[in-house]
């Protein structure tokens, strides 16, 4: 006897039927459900699933995508549901060129539905069509999303096992998903502009205190060496015209190899156009006198400061009492990178007046020998044989301390040079 409170067992054809309407209610839920968190902004990070989820619902899918689109003009994969992990990492970047259903979409900006991406009028590529069948789909649809203002910015895609054309109301609601989507993909884009910006801003800020902090350090650091070249200038000259024109030398010496600096940005100087810059009055580089031999090398501006003072107190030394105070004078420099990471320079003169060894020092010597060794840990080697100066100078060019330190003053510094010393 039957009871006549049971409920009536579904009949076969009854079945689809709730399912459909339990997907409905589903989605719907699901889609007031994303609609509440983009208002409230609650856990924006994980709504790329939540909207997959959903997708997969809505279209009652195997499998679904979301891909942005990238500055690049490629759609990124974001996420994904039911893809081999081949066929994921092969759809990861998907261009115009592609001939998936999002690669069709994106190059054509409409909807693409493939009932069965096996059919040869679709002509799918080798490519995308290997990853489809890695995954088992035999159908997709992809759905651009836009932005408010309708320019693209990505794909929200389905895919099924078997062959399949999804509905008109499940279109519908799909619609309402991808505004959902689009909307995501807007905020995050925003937010990551203004992270951008903020990061640009903080960089600005601390690129401003690290100039301030250096062109304060350099303009000290200046002022020391000003301050150094004016006391041992005084200190080894002979009368107060001789002061104030050895004195505005050095200062001019020291003010040319900063134009240089500058020039560069204060990134550095080549060797080379030090060399010519700083004997440019006494010849051309490359005529009868002069001869300057190396390959290109590129100083930061802690050496060219340092080195350029020495330079020039060898080529004011050269031009008043060496080779290069007359016309049968020579002098040669050359100049190798050493595979020690040294710098390697010789000068060498000959053909000038006969040169004897100095009985005392003074502050062009200093420069040359103490000032290189103490600002860049270089080895100088300065002789005086009777025909003509030399001087060889071993710099590492492996990373200096930033800035130029001066080395400190001592009453009992070495005076004048006896070889012709200009200080």
């Amino acid at each position: 006897m039957k009871n006549p409170d049971a409920s009536p067992v579904p009949t076969r054809d009854a079945l689809p039927e709730r399912h459909a309407t339990w997907r409905e209610l589903e989605a719907e839920r699901r889609l007031q459900e994303i609609s509440s968190r983009l208002i409230s902004h609650e856990h924006e990070d994980s709504l790329y699933e939540e909207i997959l989820d959903a997708a997969m619902v809505i279209m009652d899918s195997d499998a679904a995508s979301v891909q942005r689109l990238e500055n690049n003009g490629r759609l990124r994969l974001l996420g994904s549901r039911g893809f081999h992990p081949d066929s994921a990492a092969y759809w990861e970047w998907v261009s115009v060129d592609h001939s998936s259903a999002c690669g069709i979409a994106l190059r054509t900006g409409e909807r693409v539905i493939a009932e069965d991406v096996e059919a040869p009028s679709l002509a799918v590529g080798e490519g995308d069509l290997d990853s489809y069948r890695r995954s088992g789909i035999r159908a997709a649809q992809s759905t651009l999303l836009r932005s408010r203002s309708g320019q693209p910015l990505g794909m929200i895609s389905s895919h099924w096992y078997r062959p399949h054309r999804p509905g008109e109301r499940e279109l519908r609601m799909l619609d309402i998903l991808a505004r959902q989507a689009a909307d995501l993909i807007e905020r995050m884009q925003s937010r990551e502009a203004l992270e951008r910006e903020s990061a640009a801003a903080r960089a600005a800020e601390a690129h401003g205190r690290l100039l301030v902090h250096e062109l304060s350090h350099r303009v000290k650091n200046t002022l020391a060496t000003v301050q150094s070249v004016a006391i041992q200038t005084l200190r080894n000259a002979g009368s107060l015209e001789a002061f104030g024109q050895d004195f505005l030398a050095r200062l001019a010496a020291l003010a040319q190899t900063h134009d240089l600096l500058i020039r560069n940005q204060w990134q550095g100087a080549e060797l080379r156009e030090m060399l010519d810059q700083e004997l440019k009055p006494y010849g051309r580089p490359e005529g009868p006198c002069l001869l300057l031999q190396g390959e290109s090398v590129r100083l930061d501006p802690k050496v060219a400061l340092a080195l350029g003072m020495a330079l020039h107190e060898l080529a004011t030394n050269a031009a008043k009492y060496g080779a290069l105070s007359c016309p049968q004078g020579q002098l040669q420099v050359n100049w190798h990178r050493h595979p020690d990471e040294t710098l390697h320079i010789s000068w060498t003169e000959r053909g000038g007046p006969s040169v004897q060894p100095p009985t005392r020092r003074g502050f062009g010597s200093r420069v040359i020998e103490q000032g290189l060794a103490y600002e860049l840990q270089a080895e100088v080697q300065l002789g005086f044989p009777p025909s003509g100066v030399s001087c060889l100078f071993r710099i590492p060019l492996t990373a200096q301390p930033g800035g130029m330190e001066i080395a400190p003053l001592q009453d009992n510094a070495c005076r004048g040079l006896s070889w012709n010393d200009p200080g």
